[in-house]
């Protein structure tokens, strides 16, 4: 298959000589400010996502006339290989059409990607696309599994696991944000119809704090004197005891400042890599006022931080799927704050390496997982 670059370079230069020889040959460009700076009004711009048909006979690409304002979206055009049948797709022919970016199987043949929160499957051997999910949240960054036979993506902060052949979804993670509270039991634990004390109450003492000593002595002598507390106290400490059993996997509680950036289930499914985020408490980024906005007053745009300013860290933690205990990877090189980026896996999937750069942006390494 042709360089993907190679294959950009050529649509591109097809596409400007055939703006370019509608122009008269005795017209010349005349090199002022105003034409200089007409930007891609003057050069158009350039093809992305650029991908073939499943037969190898089309490609895809995104694209916009250089007439198009400059807000204006990127369009799906295809075009044969030999360059003729140029055209724009429609809104659903679009949505049928190959996925500009996804994770492949090993054979290339499907893709599974995200489409305004959705997940989807695409076979290239057919050109049909499966829709995997429709809900109302927002599901991210889908990827198969190592056996290829379930598909792994992220909803809620938390990373999920999809059985092709079922439809049954696993959840992986149980993550809770800063300043969440971990739940107590599943949703609709203890809370059937006609048992004592009633579901609402349960999980109301389940999550009672301790009080002081007078009001400890005094809950446990209601306990012992009043037979419906006893009963229904009996009942929390059952619920509990088999959502434990059933449920072992502890929660992982994110801290102020940190959030879940990215979750990777590992090829054998026992764990997940988890890029934690933590923003600096330090930093003040540079703030551009925006004047032209629906508000009619100036609004802020959020900058970067100044170079040498306390910088944000992403962190590593791997994720027990059984336990939900957490080993964060700190590797130590020369003593130097860095930042980690996710692990890449062999073929295998039994060793994993990953790049660590130096914050300051001077020193890379790569190591071994």
């Amino acid at each position: 298959m042709p360089d993907k670059r190679i294959l950009t370079g050529v649509l591109v230069f097809a596409l400007l000589l055939g703006e370019m020889s509608g122009l008269p040959a005795q017209q010349k460009f005349l090199m002022t400010i105003d034409n200089l700076m007409r930007g891609p009004g003057l050069y158009g711009y350039e093809p992305t996502g650029v991908r073939w048909s499943g037969d190898g006979r089309e490609i895809y690409f995104l694209w916009k006339q250089a007439a198009d304002a400059i807000d204006h979206p990127l369009d799906t055009y295809v075009v044969n290989r030999d360059g003729s049948g140029l055209r724009k797709l429609s809104d659903e022919e679009s949505k049928l059409a190959p996925p500009p970016a996804g994770n492949h199987t090993r054979d290339r043949k499907r893709t599974v990607y995200s489409l305004d929160g959705d997940i989807f499957i695409y076979d290239f051997s057919t050109g049909a696309r499966t829709q995997l999910t429709k809900t109302e949240d927002n599901e991210t960054n889908p990827a198969f599994t190592h056996d290829e036979q379930h598909v792994a993506f992220t909803r809620g902060g938390n990373l999920y696991v999809m059985a092709l052949a079922t439809g049954m979804i696993e959840q992986m993670t149980d993550i809770v944000a800063p300043g969440a509270t971990p739940p107590t039991a599943p949703s609709g634990f203890g809370r059937g119809r006609g048992g004592r004390g009633g579901g609402a109450q349960s999980n109301a003492a389940a999550g009672e704090k301790k009080g002081t000593d007078s009001q400890e002595f005094l809950k446990k002598q209601e306990q012992e004197l009043i037979e419906a507390v006893r009963e229904r106290t009996r009942l929390r400490e059952e619920n509990e005891a088999k959502r434990k059993k059933e449920h072992p996997r502890k929660p992982f509680q994110l801290q102020q400042r940190q959030s879940a950036a990215r979750l990777d289930l590992c090829p054998d499914e026992k764990c997940v890599i988890a890029m934690i985020n933590e923003s600096s408490s330090d930093a003040k980024p540079q703030n551009v006022p925006s004047y032209v906005n629906e508000s009619a007053y100036p609004e802020d745009i959020v900058g970067r931080t100044d170079v040498g300013d306390a910088q944000n860290r992403v962190r590593m933690a791997i994720l027990d799927v059984a336990t939900g205990d957490a080993k964060w990877v700190e590797p130590d090189v020369q003593g130097r704050d860095i930042q980690l980026q996710p692990p890449l896996w062999n073929e295998a999937g039994t060793e994993a390496v990953m790049v660590a750069r130096a914050t300051d942006n001077k020193d890379r390494w790569i190591l071994a997982l």
